[in-house]
């Protein structure tokens, strides 16, 4: 869905990669019968292009999401790379010796 709403974009699959089994399918059926009224404003590809657009208006590519910027685990090895925090995760209590 992605690719066909981003022009230029292109799915690559890594090589040996498995399409994932999973399913996301939720049943609302509770939810409209507690919220007659209600119905969905958004759709999946509405949200791709509003994403797409917001990430385009503050300059955000995909450099930025490969990084230690927004990937927990790559933060935390950096962190501990550059000897900031330790091998438990934990800042050094400046004074202590430790």
């Amino acid at each position: 869905m992605v690719a066909t709403e981003i022009p230029g974009t292109t799915l690559d699959m890594v090589k040996g990669a498995q399409a994932d089994q999973r399913t996301y399918r939720v049943n609302c059926d509770k939810a409209r019968s507690a919220l007659l009224d209600w119905e969905p404003q958004w759709s999946a590809r509405r949200g791709i292009g509003d994403l797409c657009q917001t990430y385009r208006r503050y300059g955000l590519a995909q450099p930025d999401f490969e990084g230690t910027k927004y990937q927990r685990v790559a933060h935390l090895q950096a962190l501990m790379a550059s000897g900031a925090v330790g091998q438990d995760l934990r800042f050094p209590v400046v004074g202590t010796g430790n």
